[in-house]
């Protein structure tokens, strides 16, 4: 957890009472945040990059506040984890919301498609913003870009 989030985890663990009741106890508040990553990571090097960033020592404005920060991290499969695969379902749920001919490969047609977008936006779940995707290599990799 970055040092922003953690005085912003802080500040939402005061403002619920929960780091008072705690404290009441005269026992130190210990948080699990269980992270389980998609094994979809490519190659050795991005997986250990993933690790270590994740890995690093709880800062010490965490300490600060009072509370301790387990972070077990796991990198697992889908049929492992079925929840990762809720990114997936939700992004073919918008891809056939835009397909005006429904597609023999997914299991709902346009308007059923449409209709569970909708929900999920009205209930704050889903934001969609029709922007232009105008990143090019340059952009992202700069003179590297332009060597073969």
């Amino acid at each position: 957890m970055t040092g922003s989030a953690t005085i912003a985890f802080a500040h939402a663990l005061r403002a619920s009472g929960l780091l008072d009741r705690a404290r009441d106890f005269g026992s130190p508040l210990k948080i699990e945040n269980q992270l389980i990553f998609d094994n979809d990571i490519q190659g050795a090097e991005n997986e250990q990059s993933l690790r270590n960033a994740f890995n690093q020592p709880m800062s010490a404005s965490s300490q600060h506040f009072g509370f301790e920060l387990d972070r077990p991290f796991s990198i697992k499969t889908e049929q492992d984890e079925p929840l990762l695969l809720l990114a997936d379902f939700a992004a073919g749920i918008v891809h056939a919301s835009f397909l005006p001919e429904a597609d023999e490969h997914l299991p709902l047609n346009q308007a059923q498609a449409l209709e569970l977008r909708n929900r999920l936006q009205r209930a704050g779940l889903l934001a969609l913003h029709d922007v232009p995707f105008d990143v090019a290599a340059a952009d992202v990799y700069g003179d590297l870009a332009d060597e073969d």
